[in-house]
């Protein structure tokens, strides 16, 4: 029998566990798609109100700014090419990504 120290305890580490649970499953379908990340970039994207498609190469590495003047630059490291999926799964919250898709093609060979 666990005396009400014991208990707390306990229900700290079982909601901890879940926490970090949550904080994995969201890393984990992040990771399908690919990396946000910082700097420039070697191409900027702008999507608009009427933008329904935002095309990228496995491994490409896109800046996409909308209307407002919002941006976010991201890595497309997919885990399976060609795919689709929409912005907004990548896009941060406070981003104004529409109802855009993003389609993500095999990466580009050199001739």
């Amino acid at each position: 029998m666990m005396d009400g120290k014991g208990t707390l305890v306990l229900a700290a580490l079982l909601g901890a566990s879940v926490l970090a649970a949550g904080a994995y499953a969201d890393h984990e379908v992040s990771a399908h798609f690919g990396t946000a990340v910082s700097g420039a970039t070697a191409r900027v994207v702008k999507i608009g109100a009427d933008t329904m498609l935002v095309k990228a190469r496995h491994l490409e590495t896109l800046t996409i700014r909308n209307e407002k003047g919002q941006s976010f630059a991201w890595r497309f490291d997919t885990l399976h090419s060609p795919t689709g999926f929409p912005l907004k799964s990548i896009a941060p919250a406070d981003f104004e990504a529409g109802d855009t898709w993003v389609y993500v093609g095999p990466e580009a060979h050199a001739d």
